[in-house]
């Protein structure tokens, strides 16, 4: 019994220091262009919608994207 509480007690207590991590949390370094609002007008305009499947539907074919390419995704009318 002392024994299972000895590794209850240390698998707890080393899973708590892993997790408390050295580094500040701060991801500004990992953004991304993607998902923000683009500067100008866009490129392409395409519409999305998900079919019953929950497969998406991209009208015109989203096809091959190009670095700094401005997509405005919209609803279908």
């Amino acid at each position: 019994m002392k024994y299972a509480l000895k590794v209850v007690f240390l698998s707890l207590f080393s899973s708590s220091v892993l997790a408390t991590g050295t580094h500040s949390h701060d991801h500004n370094d990992m953004m991304y262009n993607v998902g923000k609002p683009g500067k100008g007008t866009p490129d392409r305009v395409i519409s999305v919608s998900m079919k019953d499947s929950m497969r998406f539907d991209f009208s015109p074919e989203l096809g091959a994207l190009k670095d700094g390419e401005i997509i405005e995704f919209s609803r279908p009318q």
